[in-house]
């Protein structure tokens, strides 16, 4: 795969950043900068609140995974409220750094591997499939090639989430407010000439309030919660961005399911 699809990408990303913000690719659309500390925690803290009433504060035997752990920011918040976290990514520095990190604290309920979203399944399927509590996928499906991916990635996780697990999509690309963005960063490219801004949002995935809310119609989703950012800090996260829950049943019928996502099973 190409563009951000290329693990070769975020391992040069990772192998050239400052931080961890930046290691993530966390950067300002406008003017290029990477995002500030207190911007970056406020993300962080918007991803906690929306998983808060899902999280194991007296023990527990919850299982958690994340799609696209990146450089941890999301992983180091949520991991401790789980008996087992498995963190994903496809960038093998970003994987290297967080292990470090989880030796450094001696933390022991983090397993990292290093996967494509539309290979979870496929991974995971053998010795935790049916036990996964949640599934988190925090700023990732904006890198997706198409649509069709992202379906395919949401029927992987339907069937390896438990019956009431939960599926937490994380910051989402507006649809609606695409021509919105492109506005304002046309106006700022205005004003800003000396400034390299792509004006088209080439290679971003944006997706409609409406696909969420037609996942209602399959048959394994109980209900999809769809949720603006929670921010003290405005900017372009918490202005252009979505956050949604998908919500298994509990009694999930085994056989052939019908999918609100263009009829694919």
């Amino acid at each position: 795969m190409g563009g951000f699809q290329s693990p070769r990408i975020w391992d040069y990303i990772a192998a050239n950043a400052k931080d961890e913000i930046e290691a993530g690719g966390w950067y300002n659309s406008f003017d290029g900068e990477a995002f500030s500390k207190a911007e970056m925690e406020q993300y962080v803290e918007n991803t906690y609140i929306k998983l808060e009433p899902y999280l194991a504060f007296n023990g527990g035997d919850k299982i958690a995974v994340e799609i696209g752990c990146a450089s941890g920011l999301t992983m180091f918040r949520i991991a401790p409220y789980f008996q087992k976290y498995i963190g994903t990514d496809m960038a093998k520095i970003n994987l290297k750094r967080n292990a470090e990190i989880i030796e450094s604290r001696d933390i022991n309920n983090i397993e990292l591997i290093q996967c494509s979203a539309n290979e979870i399944q496929g991974l995971l399927s053998r010795n935790w499939s049916g036990k996964i509590e949640i599934v988190i996928m925090n700023s990732v499906c904006q890198y997706f090639p198409d649509q069709i991916y992202l379906d395919d990635v949401i029927l992987q996780v339907l069937k390896i989430l438990k019956p009431g697990g939960r599926f937490y999509i994380g910051d989402v690309l507006d649809k609606e407010k695409l021509n919105k963005f492109k506005q304002e960063l046309m106006e700022y490219q205005q004003m800003n000439p000396d400034k390299k801004i792509n004006v088209e949002r080439k290679g971003e995935l944006w997706i409609s309030r409406e696909y969420f809310l037609e996942l209602k119609e399959h048959d394994a989703v109980n209900d999809v919660d769809i949720t603006n950012k929670l921010f003290h800090i405005e900017n372009e996260l918490t202005k252009y961005r979505y956050d949604v829950i998908i919500e298994k049943k509990e009694d999930v019928n085994n056989g052939r399911k019908n999918c609100g996502i263009a009829g694919r099973n």
